[in-house]
Formats: structure tokens, sequence, C-alpha cells
């Protein structure tokens, strides 16, 4: 039953469902075998070379995060995070109704995960016109993945399919009835003391407060966005070239060439718009 129940494991992410356009790194029987004749009941799964110590509070924080990363690669590192999360719960379920059931939980999250990446081509979404509009741009190759978990809401930014921004959103809910200052003072417990600043963070942004850290080529701000308050990673070596990085970005709030948008419009989107056409046309008959 043990050895049944450690393939189960070994081979939840290798299933189809899992798959990450064939570069996710997938387990095998031999291995399973090979795990458990070296005991595997108690051996642990890690990132491999993500794994590595690094020194710092902010370098803690980020874990197994390093700037440069592809968006396949943020994906095999949030895979990890989902299989270290379920595999203690299939281990003590020895009922496979159950054990079936949460690997499929498990599936589901990640594909979750997945569904929720957007490419900034030039066709508006929803983001466009939320407080996270200020943290991207359109026509510059960005794109984010949007992660909810257990009392944040995290959002990984890429530039040419490189992660250069972590941006995670504390639930409102953990600081109600806090002051600014209280929750300021808390993270310099965790991060030191910092620099303060106020005004806009970024262009069109509202203006806010925040408490600003720099290390080991990362920078880490503190940032009073309303209700919320959240912690920004961002590289520091592209925010020193982000005004070049950008320069080809599609400006904001002007009028868009209508040939433009329908090249960029989605399939379902451009269906939508024939079938309006067509009925438009059926009434003038």
């Amino acid at each position: 039953m043990q050895r049944t129940l450690l393939a189960i494991v070994l081979l939840l992410l290798a299933s189809p469902a899992w798959a990450d356009s064939g570069e996710v790194t997938e387990f095998t029987l031999d291995e399973v075998e090979s795990a458990e004749a070296e005991g595997g009941e108690e051996m642990e799964f890690t990132g491999g070379a993500l794994d590595k110590v690094r020194a710092g509070a902010i370098a803690k924080e980020l874990k197994d995060i390093r700037w440069g990363m592809s968006r396949s690669e943020v994906l095999k590192v949030l895979k990890e995070r989902i299989r270290e999360q379920y595999e203690p719960r299939i281990r003590r379920s020895f009922d496979a109704v159950k054990q079936d059931a949460l690997i499929q939980e498990a599936n589901e999250a990640y594909r979750a995960i997945k569904r929720n990446f957007v490419n900034f081509n030039g066709r508006i979404t929803g983001w466009d016109v939320s407080p996270m509009a200020p943290e991207f741009r359109h026509g510059t190759q960005e794109a984010m993945l949007v992660v909810d978990g257990d009392g944040s809401r995290d959002f990984y930014f890429f530039i040419d399919n490189r992660l250069w921004k972590y941006y995670r959103e504390l639930e409102a809910e953990t600081f109600r009835d806090l002051a600014y200052d209280d929750v300021a003072e808390s993270f310099r417990r965790r991060f030191g003391r910092g620099d303060a600043g106020y005004g806009e963070r970024e262009e069109g942004a509202t203006p806010s407060r925040w408490v600003e850290w720099t290390e080991a080529g990362t920078k880490l701000t503190a940032l009073e966005r309303g209700a919320h308050y959240c912690l920004i990673f961002e590289d520091a070596r592209t925010l020193q070239h982000l005004v070049l990085l950008r320069k080809d970005a599609l400006p904001r709030g002007k009028k868009r060439n209508s040939t433009v948008d329908a090249i960029l419009m989605s399939d379902g989107d451009r269906k939508k718009l024939h079938d309006e056409v067509d009925r438009r046309l059926s009434r003038k008959k």
C-alpha cells in the first residue's frame, strides 16, 4: 500500500493534465522503485538549483523565485509548491477515492494557475481598468501570471518572457483596524529600516505611501494601496532599463487603430462582432 501511495505522489504531476508543453520533468515508475530502495518514504522533493540558499530577508521572501525565469520555469516552481502542499495529505489518506479526489483537486489548482496568464498585446482587458494597470504596458512583450493563494494574490510580471517583477497583494482583512504606521513598522521588523516615500510609484497610479529596500539586485516596496498592502519585488537591473524596454509601448488613453484592434481581437470576440454585423444587416433587409 505504501509503495502504491508513493507512486501516486511521484506521478502526480506526470499526467497530461499537468504537462507544460513537454518542458516539465516527468517521474517514471523506475524512479519510484529507485526512491523506495533508498528509503523513498522519507525523501524530500526539491527544486534542484532553485533551492540554493540565499542570505538576506528579501531573498528569503522570494524563496525559489529568481529574476529572468521564463513563464515555464515559474510554472514549474508553482507546480512544485502545489505538490508539496498536497503530498502530505495524500500520504495520510488510505482511501483510494479520497486520494483520487485530492489528485484531481491538485490538478485543477494547477490548471487554474495556467489559465490566469495574460499577454498585454494591445487588446484591452479588465486589468487595464484595475489598480494593477500602472504595473504593465501594452505592445512591449509584457505578460502577467496571476495566482490566488491563502492570504494573498500574487502577480508575476514578464518582459520578453523573462520574470522581472513579483507583486504580492496581501489580504485586506489581515490589516483591518491597523494604522499605516503600525503596518509599516511590521515590515521594517522583517526587512530593516528602509526608505519612506509618498507619491505616484508608477505613472497613472494613485498617490500612496511606501517603504522600500534594496538588496542583492532586488528592490522591494511595501506599498499602501487603498485598503490593501502590497509587497512589490522588482529586478533592479530591469528597472534601470525599463524606459528603454518600454520605448515602443502603446500610449495610454488614446484612440486605437480599428484595424489593429481587429487583428488583436480574440476568436470569440471576432465571432461576436461578425454576429452583430450580420444581425444589423438582416434587420435592414
